[in-house]
């Protein structure tokens, strides 16, 4: 089941519930049936840059369960621009551009949009989390809960909160900056001066592999994984995501938040 848009969870099991009852008495009913999985979504205006933001989650080092794997465009591809791809086995999460992904749909014949709402997707990427069982029996468990409409009306209030607090554990809380923004945060920080060291350390690397993701596997081979966590962590504490924005770039910083 995917919730595709926030409204009263009672609503919507009435409607699967009528429709069930057309198509076969013996089937459950929705309260009845367990979920297996979840699709929750976030849209954010970037304007121009939705493919640089893309191209800049792609080269994050996000940690070692989920790796992001880049996209190009290609005939049978899901989404026809640029999209970014990351799994494990309890979710999936993907950023793609909006209006490039309605556009495919209209193309395969899956949708109908008009043209207001075609353009009112212009400029934004959507951040698309893909819960499977486990996760979704994580949150039942940690809220309590017993059925399927309460789950929904969790999701539908929380679903935000649900995304942000994801993208935080996957080390993408914060912002990304230009290098001297980076370097002066760091320096400001209240660090020690050997963990200062190894966070300009990291972004050095970073900045000369174009790539968060390479930078923490040449940073494995100098220090540790478990000194690359402590750092990351740090990096957490003062709002970097550690991937440097292109100097060629107009703007100077950017988050989920």
């Amino acid at each position: 089941m995917e919730l595709v848009e926030i409204r009263k969870a009672y609503n919507l099991l009435a409607e699967i519930g009528e429709y069930i009852k057309t198509q076969c008495e013996i089937l459950p009913l929705p309260n009845e049936c367990n979920i297996t999985r979840i699709d929750l979504t976030k849209d954010i205006y970037v304007g121009d840059v939705v493919d640089y933001i893309i191209k800049q989650l792609n080269k994050s080092f996000t940690g070692f369960r989920c790796k992001p794997n880049y996209i190009d465009c290609k005939e049978n591809a899901t989404f026809t621009k640029h999209s970014s791809k990351s799994s494990t086995k309890i979710f999936e999460l993907s950023f793609y551009d909006k209006y490039e992904e309605m556009k495919h749909h209209i193309d395969s014949g899956n949708y109908h949009y008009d043209e207001d709402m075609l353009n009112q997707a212009k400029g934004i990427l959507r951040v698309e989390f893909r819960f499977y069982k486990t996760r979704i029996q994580g949150m039942k468990k940690n809220g309590n809960i017993k059925s399927t409409e309460e789950l929904l009306n969790l999701l539908s209030i929380n679903s935000e909160d649900i995304i942000n607090k994801n993208l935080s554990q996957l080390y993408l809380k914060g912002a990304f900056y230009k290098l001297d923004r980076i370097k002066m945060k760091i320096e400001t920080g209240r660090f020690h001066t050997k963990t200062k060291h190894k966070m300009l350390e990291f972004i050095r690397l970073s900045v000369l592999h174009k790539s968060s993701k390479t930078a923490a596997e040449y940073f494995i081979r100098e220090y540790s994984e478990t000194e690359l966590k402590k750092v990351m962590e740090k990096f957490k504490e003062i709002g970097i995501i550690p991937t440097p924005i292109s100097v060629r770039q107009k703007f100077e910083e950017w988050s989920f938040m």
